[in-house]
């Protein structure tokens, strides 16, 4: 079915808003918060995917195969894939916010930027699902299936983030 129907309904990723700590990242002031154990990174991720997974289960899902849409298909699953991006680019920018685990940071890092990279690809999939144009929404599916956030989500640990 593809990454947007199948991973993406999964969830890509997630954290919490102000720091997986509670407390903050950056600001005005320039301070960042102190590093905190991954596993707590991972988890507030994992409880934000929850909530995102649940939010894209209740939406009514477009019965079509993404591989051979037609123009009407894509148009009548736009707003559904609009939504769904929204919802993950929420998961994604959550986890920017979650806090710098004290290991694998740069892994994570890398993570969150392919995470980005995902959302840029679902939306550019959902706006050519809106225009009907079935060659570029075929090229931002395959971008989305080669994307390695879920992989590398679940090297870190993550169990619901990005596991679709």
């Amino acid at each position: 079915m593809g990454v947007t129907l199948g991973l993406v309904a999964a969830g890509v990723c997630g954290g919490c808003g102000g720091g997986a700590d509670g407390g903050t990242t950056g600001g005005a002031t320039g301070t960042t918060a102190a590093a905190v154990p991954l596993a707590r990174v991972v988890a507030a991720g994992d409880a934000i995917c929850a909530k995102g997974n649940q939010q894209i289960g209740r939406l009514p899902t477009p019965a079509f195969d993404p591989a051979h849409a037609t123009g009407a298909q894509l148009r009548s699953a736009a707003p559904y894939l609009h939504r769904v991006s929204t919802i993950v680019a929420g998961e994604v920018d959550g986890a920017a916010a979650a806090g710098q685990p004290a290991e694998k940071a740069t892994e994570l890092r890398a993570a969150i930027k392919d995470a980005h990279a995902l959302v840029a690809a679902m939306e550019w999939q959902a706006d050519a699902a809106a225009q009907g144009d079935v060659a570029a929404f075929q090229r931002a599916e395959a971008e989305l299936d080669a994307n390695p956030a879920g992989r590398e989500l679940a090297a870190l640990g993550f169990t619901v983030c990005g596991q679709g």
